[in-house]
C-alpha cells in the first residue's frame, strides 16, 4: 500500500513540475577541464597540466563492454530500459525515507546524476529531485544512452583527485580505460557512489569488498560468466607504482 502511494505521488509531482521547470538549455556540452599530457616514445607519460579538474576525456569507442557493464549494474541497472527516470528504484526510495524519516535513499538514474552534476546544485530537497526527474525526462529525448553513459562517465569523481573514467583508469590502474579487466572496471565503478570512503590506497579492504559487490552484481543480472566472476573477485588490488603527475613534469627542460 505504502509503495503505491508514494508512486501515485510522485507520478503526480513530475507531472506538476513538469510544467513549472524552465527548458534546459544544451548546457549539458559544458565545457570541462581537460588534461593535458605529453607522452614520450614508449608510451610513458612525461608531463601532465590540468585546470580546475583533472579530467582526460573519452570516447564511446574507448569504453569496453566490461566498463559499462560494472557502472550499469552498480548505479543504474534498469538505465537502457527507462525513459531516465526508474520509477521503481524511486518509489522504493521514497517508501524507505519515509519509513526512516531521512534520506536514506536516492533511486537516482544515471542520467539524474549526470543531470545534477552538471546542471543543478547538489542539495538533496523535493524540488529539486523532481527538477532532477523532470530534466533528465527530457535530455532522454534530446541524447541517446551511449550518448549520457559517456557524458556522465567523463563527469563523475572516482576520488584521488581523478574526474571521469579516463583519469581515473590512468591514476589507479596507471592504463587507459580500454584496457582495464573486469576486475579493474568493478573497483572503478565501486568508488562512484563513495570515492572517499572507498579510495583502494587508503581503503585497500573496503574497496576490495566494493568491488566484489559490483562484481555479485554483474553475475546476478547474467552480463558475466560465474567462472570470471570467481577469478575477479580472487584478483588482489594492484595499483599502480604512482598516480599520474600534476602539473608538472618528470623532465621540464624537454617539455618547455
Amino acid at each position: 500500500m505504502r509503495a503505491r502511494i508514494a508512486l501515485t505521488v510522485v507520478v503526480f509531482a513530475l507531472l506538476a513540475a513538469a510544467c513549472s521547470v524552465a527548458p534546459y538549455e544544451d548546457s549539458l556540452e559544458i565545457e570541462q577541464s581537460l588534461t593535458t599530457t605529453v607522452y614520450a616514445s614508449d608510451g610513458s607519460v612525461l608531463a601532465q597540466w590540468h585546470a580546475g579538474e583533472n579530467r582526460i576525456l573519452v570516447t564511446a569507442t574507448d569504453l569496453p563492454q566490461v566498463v559499462r557493464d560494472a557502472v550499469v549494474a552498480i548505479e543504474d541497472e534498469r538505465f537502457w530500459d527507462h525513459g531516465g527516470v526508474d520509477l521503481q528504484a524511486l518509489t522504493r526510495a521514497m517508501v524507505a525515507n519515509i519509513e526512516a524519516g531521512d534520506v536514506v535513499q536516492g533511486g537516482s538514474t544515471i542520467t539524474q546524476q549526470y543531470i545534477k552534476s552538471v546542471i543543478l546544485t547538489p542539495e538533496v530537497t523535493v524540488d529539486r529531485k523532481v527538477e532532477e526527474a523532470v530534466l533528465a525526462l527530457r535530455i532522454e529525448e534530446t541524447l541517446t544512452k551511449e550518448e549520457i553513459l559517456v557524458r556522465y562517465l567523463n563527469t563523475v569523481y572516482f576520488g584521488s583527485g581523478a574526474y571521469g573514467i579516463g583519469t581515473a583508469a590512468l591514476t589507479y590502474f596507471g592504463k587507459n580505460v580500454s584496457e582495464l579487466n573486469l576486475a579493474e572496471a568493478a573497483l572503478l565503478a565501486g568508488l562512484i557512489q563513495r570515492p572517499a570512503r572507498t579510495e583502494p590506497q587508503t581503503h585497500p579492504e573496503v574497496a576490495r569488498d566494493r568491488r566484489n559487490v559490483v562484481i555479485d552484481k554483474m553475475l546476478e543480472l547474467g552480463w558475466i560468466e560465474a567462472s570470471d566472476a570467481e577469478q575477479a573477485r580472487a584478483s588482489p588490488i594492484t595499483l599502480a607504482d604512482q598516480t599520474p603527475l600534476s602539473d608538472q613534469a618528470r623532465y621540464p627542460y624537454f617539455t618547455e
